[in-house]
């Protein structure tokens, strides 16, 4: 279990807990100045142990039906910083303004309530197969419109199938950052990005974790057993 692969690259990345809201993209822009920091992403939580379920409408050949899935939200550089495989379309072309853009225009038009928010989202290949689209991009999924696909990846712990997972970008559910570092001069890249936290939130202690040690966390009874 410890040595699976889980469909994206779980080395080097620390995880914190930021609490920085709408201030998350400076944080970000600034950590990104740093040679040593390879990639930086905003999520709601570390891609551990994603259970939020929502239920969707889908459109099966002009029948209205739903899929149960599990919600992930996260940035434009997921992918990026994660290395998930793309097998369809692209990843979420969408920023902190691109978000609030699409939300203005949604309410100036006025539209009705099953066709709002037309916000990109991203799913993964077992939603694809339980929507039974041919080609899912372009298709609207509850208030979302489908623009890429992803390979299968273990955004939950080992205990559990692969389920059906949308991801989608909402910075008002954005509370942690997921840094991946270069290997050498660990310390002071971790310094700096202490450092850099405190510049926007001095009231709030600093703290990471690494994420191979929450996967750990994870399996605490098999490696006990």
């Amino acid at each position: 279990m410890g040595g699976k692969d889980l469909g994206f690259d779980r080395n080097n990345v620390v995880v914190i807990p930021t609490g920085l809201w709408y201030k998350n993209k400076s944080f970000k822009d600034e950590l990104l100045k740093n040679p040593n920091v390879l990639g930086v992403t905003a999520t709601a939580y570390a891609p551990v142990d994603f259970n939020w379920q929502v239920t969707l409408a889908v459109d099966r050949a002009g029948r209205t039906d739903s899929i149960r899935a599990a919600m992930i939200w996260a940035d434009k550089d997921f992918a990026k910083t994660y290395k998930l495989e793309i097998v369809k379309g692209q990843f979420l072309q969408i920023d902190y303004t691109g978000f609030w853009k699409a939300l203005e225009a949604d309410t100036a038009r006025k539209p009705s309530a099953e066709e709002r928010f037309s916000l990109p989202a991203v799913i993964n290949e077992t939603a694809e197969k339980s929507i039974g689209y041919r080609d899912p991009i372009g298709e609207r999924i509850g208030r979302y419109v489908i623009v890429g696909v992803v390979k299968d990846f273990h955004f939950r712990p080992l205990h559990y199938p692969i389920a059906p997972m949308i991801m989608v970008y909402d910075p008002q559910n954005i509370m942690t950052m997921n840094v991946r570092i270069a290997d050498k001069n660990r310390a002071a890249t971790l310094k700096y990005i202490g450092d850099t936290y405190r510049k926007y939130r001095n009231t709030r202690g600093f703290s990471y974790s690494y994420l191979d040690d929450l996967l750990a966390q994870k399996y605490q009874d098999e490696i006990r057993l």
